[in-house]
């Protein structure tokens, strides 16, 4: 009997051995993603987490939703703007617009779940209908329940009700059959003309029923609003059905400055990659762009005042910024409302200065040879404070933002103890060591105000690194420190002021799996600001990419998508700290910034987006007309592609066709012109014609195949965008 029940037994565990499926369980452990194991193996099956759909990144201040689902109208969609109107709004709608109707910058419903597509039409019917509750379908997480984010509350009829009194509209039953179609947006104010440190980035946003609401204080929160409607929005993998969750969501950033520092000194980074950056920027709501635009390395910032400084001081003299260039990409930030901070690093890190304006700097010799070597900036002659000024005059005229950065970080003393000349005039003025600093920046602050007591519109506040708030004694209140060493406190105790940047060194993640401490660190808790007495007030924060080995080719993956972390901890309440729930948002975000054209990095293990690698239609490619010899290998809107000397697959075909019927057409011209002329030719040639086929015919039909030609090349010639 025994022997009879173990065969069994053993026979169903062969059975079902044959059978089942492997399951889809993952589990974050020891900083990777993998499939839940048995304990005893060693070895883990590397899994990057399913990403969800429809999920916002940065994840709002608060936000609830409903298992609720309704289909869009993507080709009839309708924006209305009730209130304020104006072009930085139109364009920002005719961007979001462009996402939703092209529908591949859409998130996408995961393959894993594709066979039950054929049946979201009519879940969506039932759940408008019903009210019914969904499993693993279309939630607002779109991910494992065990691992979906929770709304930050429960839904709520009144906060429905509150929109509809905005728009003086009244809420009406949804027809399952009706589609939404229309997107009113409210906005109160226009606010400021640029992008600044006080403007108001709030918004709300309901979708329900038959339309969807977004209201806004300022045009700046209804930027963030379009954009978290984009990531709502989620398609199926065929791209023929567009769909979003009912949804409430009232957001507003943690801290007013999210920055990104790009360095463009060390390798030189061309327009078209950081009109890209701009891009990717606005879709994870970071609002400042600080260009470290000139260093040690080269001076690729191209001077009117001063233009030897790029002739001399530029790799070389195409890798260039341009005053052209320079006002389209703070054009192209305002339109994102992103605000562009240029540093202009004083007075170290100045080397490349040293080719075309060597007199400004200190100069000494080596102790074992007559090598000159160059240092600082030499603070004790004049010329250097009237270098500065004029500078800054040009600085300030094409970067209209209220700050300014001027650097001041590891200041290198030893060439200005070792210039006799400096040596003399240190002791006049009995200054020694650091108020040799201080000095220089007490008169470098007088030139700051006095420039702007002369034009208002010069008036600029000083961002600094964090030793200059250690080193110099009389700093103005305004003047903002950024820390980037946190374990040197006394060097920011004394700013009011402060910007955190020490966690976000991009450059320093050399493994990519230690991506988690960047997204955990919490800036108020690194500098202990909850303890501090004084009236110390932190700005925000920024990541921070150096350029010493990151070029046009590399960049953009070296930032993202570990930044999206980042901008989430300077965007979403501190509470938003949960490994397990971010791993699937971030994914998601990877995948639609990829659709969108933003090459990204892997971050999270082995998995796939919808397409892997794409370069897709989602920005406007006049955006990427550059000056300089770095047009990119892509152009968003005409897929130009490498491998064709810039020509487009799309233009060559065409082109190839044309050149077909023009051949044609002087043929049949030929046989034509023969054919009217008198003698043997003429007798061979209607010979083998038709005798219906008469030469007039023939050549009217050469005339019109060419006109044909012309129109063809004229009309279907023409970059068109797709949809």
């Amino acid at each position: 009997m025994m022997p009879h029940i173990l065969s069994d037994y053993f026979s169903l565990r062969v059975y079902r051995h044959r059978t089942i499926t492997p399951h889809d369980k993952l589990v974050y452990e020891n900083s990777y993603w993998a499939f839940t194991n048995l304990p005893s193996v060693r070895i883990p099956v590397l899994r990057a987490p399913f990403p969800t759909f429809g999920m916002v990144m940065p994840l709002p201040y608060w936000w609830s939703g409903t298992e609720r689902f309704y289909p869009v109208d993507v080709n009839g969609l309708e924006f209305k703007l009730v209130g304020v109107d104006n072009y930085i709004l139109r364009s920002a709608i005719s961007r979001c617009k462009q996402v939703i109707t092209s529908r591949s910058g859409l998130s996408v419903y995961p393959n894993r779940w594709t066979h039950q597509e054929p049946f979201l039409t009519d879940w969506a019917r039932e759940y408008q209908t019903n009210k019914r509750t969904s499993t693993r379908v279309a939630g607002t997480a779109g991910a494992d329940l065990d691992i979906a984010e929770r709304p930050t509350f429960w839904w709520s009829e009144k906060r429905v009700q509150w929109f509809y009194q905005i728009f003086n509209s009244q809420q009406r039953q949804h027809q399952p059959s009706t589609p939404l179609r229309r997107i009113r947006i409210y906005v109160r104010s226009s606010g400021k003309d640029w992008p600044s440190l006080q403007m108001d980035e709030s918004y709300a946003v309901l979708v329900d029923g038959e339309q969807i609401f977004l209201v806004a204080n300022e045009t700046w929160g209804a930027l963030r609003g379009l954009e978290s409607l984009n990531q709502l929005m989620w398609r199926t993998s065929d791209m023929t059905q567009v769909y979003i969750n009912q949804t409430y969501i009232f957001d507003k950033p943690r801290f007013p400055h999210r920055g990104l520092l790009v360095d463009t000194s060390r390798h030189f980074i061309s327009k078209s990659i950081l009109l890209v950056n701009l891009e990717a920027m606005a879709y994870n709501k970071l609002n400042v762009l600080h260009w470290h635009i000139v260093d040690d390395n080269s001076f690729p910032y191209q001077s009117q005042t001063f233009p030897s400084l790029s002739q001399k001081g530029a790799w070389n003299k195409r890798q260039v910024y341009t005053q052209h260039d320079i006002k389209e990409i703070v054009e192209f930030a305002r339109l994102r409302g992103i605000r562009v901070i240029p540093e202009f690093d004083i007075p170290g890190h100045t080397r490349s200065l040293a080719y075309s304006k060597p007199e400004l700097l200190a100069q000494c010799q080596g102790y074992e040879d007559n090598t000159v070597y160059f240092g600082p900036l030499n603070p004790f002659i004049n010329e250097t404070y009237q270098f500065i000024e004029n500078f800054l005059i040009e600085m300030f005229n094409l970067f209209p933002d209220e700050y300014i950065h001027l650097g001041g970080d590891e200041v290198q003393p030893a060439c200005w103890d070792a210039d006799l000349e400096m040596i003399r005039t240190q002791a006049k003025l009995n200054l020694q060591g650091a108020l040799t600093l201080d000095y220089f920046w007490k008169r470098v602050q007088n030139i700051v105000t006095e420039l702007g007591n002369r034009q208002p519109a010069n008036r600029r506040k000083i961002v600094v690194w964090q030793e200059v708030a250690a080193q110099v004694f009389e700093l103005k209140n305004s003047v903002v420190s950024q820390v980037w060493k946190p374990d040197i406190p006394g060097e920011f105790a004394l700013s009011e002021n402060l910007l955190f940047s020490s966690c976000w060194y991009l450059d320093n993640l050399h493994f990519i799996r230690d991506w988690v401490p960047y997204y955990l660190c919490d800036p108020l808790r690194q500098l202990d600001l909850h303890s501090s007495s004084g009236p110390t007030t932190l700005l925000g924060g920024e990541a921070c990419m150096w350029g010493e080995y990151q070029a046009d080719d590399t960049i953009l993956q070296k930032i993202w998508p570990v930044t999206s972390g980042i901008a989430e901890r300077l965007w979403s309440p501190h509470w938003v700290n949960n490994i397990t729930t971010v791993g699937p948002r971030i994914e998601e975000q990877r995948c639609r910034m990829i659709s969108r054209g933003i090459p990204q990095a892997v971050l999270l293990g082995p998995g796939a987006c919808e397409f892997p690698g794409a370069i897709t239609a989602m920005l406007d490619a006049t955006s990427f007309e550059t000056t300089d010899s770095h047009d990119p290998q892509f152009l968003m809107n005409g897929h130009k592609l490498s491998g064709l000397g810039g020509v487009t697959y799309e233009t060559l075909s065409i082109f190839l066709t044309a050149v077909f019927f023009f051949i044609l057409s002087i043929i049949l011209l030929f046989v034509a012109l023969k054919c009217l002329t008198a003698g043997p030719a003429k007798a061979r040639l209607l010979a083998f014609l038709p005798r219906r086929l008469s030469a007039t015919r023939i050549l009217i039909f050469s005339v019109l195949l060419t006109l044909f030609i012309c129109l063809y090349l004229v009309y279907f010639g023409q970059p068109r965008k797709e949809v």
